[in-house]
């Protein structure tokens, strides 16, 4: 299982850099919600099963720490680069918790896929040091408390885009020069 998750997480990073280093731009939209699509297969496996850890959902004190620590200079300049593509489809709004909360808020796709790459990539520093129960244990609870809601979140604005270029949303709608 470690092996399949660390393919799944190195192709997303892949995609996220591919993105950000503007490859594509007319189909980043559609790259990404192929990304997050399976990215968030791959973290649906990791939420379906039991506490990898052992320990009540938290990886070992050490590996929680890692998240505590921020932004990488990695992931600050990935954030950068994929806000400078994303323009004026980078912003969005979502309800943060649809059962306890009714506030709406504005997020960013860069944020949200920088945090994604940063948690994943976390796992898969632990997982080429050969520590394999870490990293699925990092995984599963960066999936749950961090990238997971992320990657929801950035799915639904970039299906939403989507929708609204290809259903015929009015011209200038947000997205139109985002999607081949």
């Amino acid at each position: 299982m470690a092996d399949e998750l660390a393919a799944d997480a190195a192709s997303f990073v892949a995609t996220v850099e591919s993105v950000a280093a503007g490859s594509n731009p007319g189909a980043a939209v559609s790259i990404l919600v192929l990304g997050l699509s399976g990215i968030l297969a791959t973290g649906a496996r990791l939420g379906a099963l039991e506490d990898i850890s052992g320990s009540g959902g938290d990886p070992d004190p050490t590996i929680r720490q890692a998240a505590e620590l921020g932004d990488q200079p990695h992931t600050g300049h990935l954030r950068a680069l994929l806000a400078e593509q994303l323009g004026g489809v980078d912003e969005y709004r979502e309800v943060m918790d649809p059962y306890l909360a009714d506030e709406v808020t504005t997020s960013r796709l860069s944020d949200d896929l920088a945090t994604i790459a940063g948690d994943l990539l976390q796992g898969l520093s632990l997982y080429t040091d050969g520590r394999y129960a870490d990293a699925l244990a990092w995984w599963q609870y960066s999936y749950l408390s961090s990238w997971g809601p992320a990657a929801s979140a950035g799915l639904r604005a970039v299906q939403s885009l989507i929708a609204l270029v290809r259903l015929g949303a009015p011209m200038g709608s947000p997205g139109e020069d985002a999607l081949a």
